[in-house]
């Protein structure tokens, strides 16, 4: 491991039991385990960082568990989930490491018990752990997609929306067009309305002089044929 990678302070507390730490020369000069010690190691890596230029390594304790340790694992893991602000229900990173924890010092008691046992505990836990992941992984995939569909739609409607305000504004000009056309065809209207009644009236006063014209000529030849009918008629009286 690359010093640089180290933490420059001691590990957060944790769920599993440890021994105590041991003083090293470097990340490469690590005393070398055997039996349980060992097994141990595989299954549930130690933990190194730097303090004060010195390097510390701390291995997973290999003391068997007594029933007042499990008491008290379950009490520690309900004040951490207090502590912590652990969510109850729902995805909570804080709640699963507190579980993960705790299942590592189960396994690390269980293995210390029964090494096949153990063995058979932590396959299955890194199998759950996985299949965690995964069901993680197409969580948060879901979740992109579904902000990405949130934004097209988003974008859609912003569309939709300009798309609607143009047709409005078209509309409107359209109706004020409309409304000028309508103006125009009411003046057309009432002047030929207009021109019809002027061309009526002169009509009716020219067949008006017509007729009062034909009532005078008639008049005129009605009293000039009187007239020629009296002197006949008196010019046959005096003979």
């Amino acid at each position: 491991m690359n010093n640089l990678e180290l933490p420059h302070h001691p590990p957060d507390t944790t769920l599993v039991q440890y021994m105590s730490p041991l003083q090293i020369e470097s990340p490469d000069a690590e005393p070398k385990l055997a039996g349980m010690e060992a097994l141990l190691s595989k299954m549930l890596p130690e933990r190194m960082w730097v303090s004060k230029g010195q390097f510390h390594v701390q291995y997973v304790s290999s003391t068997p568990a007594t029933t007042a340790d499990v008491r008290k694992l379950e009490t520690r893991l309900n004040k951490e989930l207090k502590r912590r602000g652990a969510h109850r229900i729902g995805v909570c990173r804080t709640r699963s490491q507190l579980f993960e924890q705790a299942f590592d010092e189960i396994i690390r008691q269980v293995t210390i018990t029964c090494d096949k046992r153990g063995k058979l505990l932590k396959r299955i836990h890194s199998e759950i752990r996985n299949r965690i992941e995964t069901y993680e992984t197409l969580f948060q995939s879901s979740n992109a997609y579904g902000v990405r569909s949130t934004l097209r739609g988003n974008s859609k409607k912003e569309d939709l929306r300009d798309r609607i305000a143009l047709l409005e504004r078209e509309n409107k000009e359209l109706e004020i067009q409309i409304e000028q056309e309508m103006a125009k065809r009411a003046n057309l209207q009432a002047g030929h309305k207009k021109a019809t009644l002027a061309g009526k009236e002169g009509h009716e006063m020219h067949l008006k002089a017509s007729i009062e014209e034909y009532d005078g000529l008639m008049k005129r030849y009605t009293d000039k044929v009187r007239v020629s009918f009296e002197e006949k008629k008196k010019k046959k009286g005096r003979k």
